[in-house]
């Protein structure tokens, strides 16, 4: 006798144990899958993070030499970033960071604030992320 032939003369002496068996893992499948977080348009954009400083009354000169290029110099080492870009307006400095599809979002974020909080700012300017 074969070790097949065993096995399926052991499912069918046994049927009630094979019937609840498949019910229990039917019930237990059709629960994780209630659970299960679906949605309906995943988001498939890249991570993307920035740094926006307000320094009211100042020049865009004054914004892009004293604010943005010490931003971006300071951000520029983080790994996994593809491309940042950055706009000063009057007052204003926007520096936007890409990162690649490979990127660990939280070690990302965490080392973007580590390096924001470690620069100096002149006085007035108030950096939010």
């Amino acid at each position: 006798m074969s070790v097949f032939t065993s096995f399926i003369r052991g499912v069918i002496e046994k049927r009630v144990l094979v019937i609840f068996a498949s019910i229990v893992l039917l019930g237990l499948g059709m629960l994780s899958l209630s659970k299960l977080p679906i949605q309906p348009y995943p988001g498939v954009a890249p991570l993307t993070i920035q740094a926006i400083s307000q320094w009211p009354g100042r020049s865009t000169t004054e914004v892009e030499q004293q604010v943005t290029i010490p931003v971006e110099n300071a951000l520029a080492g983080i790994p996994g970033l593809q491309a940042f870009r950055s706009v000063s307006l009057v007052g204003l400095s926007v520096v936007t960071l890409k990162f690649n599809d490979t990127a660990d979002p939280f070690k990302a974020r965490q080392v973007f604030i580590s390096n924001l909080s470690n620069m100096s700012f002149p006085p007035g300017v108030t950096p939010k992320h």
